[in-house]
């Protein structure tokens, strides 16, 4: 769910994705097609992450997708 649609920049503040999927490689996927969709829109994509240890899986889907927490401009 992507609930902010600034000038600069799409929030994703919710990805849930079931166990099942994730295995076939959908963790990774979706986070690099909105990547991609943001990217041809000219903007940032920001992702919300709440680590926990069920969802250990896609923390990794998402630092391989090139999400971190290094500061940025848009995330103000």
């Amino acid at each position: 769910m992507i609930t902010g649609l600034h000038r600069e920049a799409r929030h994703l503040m919710l990805l849930a994705t079931s166990c099942r999927v994730v295995a076939f490689g959908a963790g990774t996927m979706i986070p690099n097609w909105l990547d991609d969709q943001a990217g041809r829109a000219g903007v940032h994509l920001l992702a919300d992450f709440r680590p926990t240890d069920r969802n250990r899986m896609m923390e990794i889907a998402y630092r391989f997708a090139g999400f971190d927490e290094r500061p940025c401009a848009c995330r103000g």
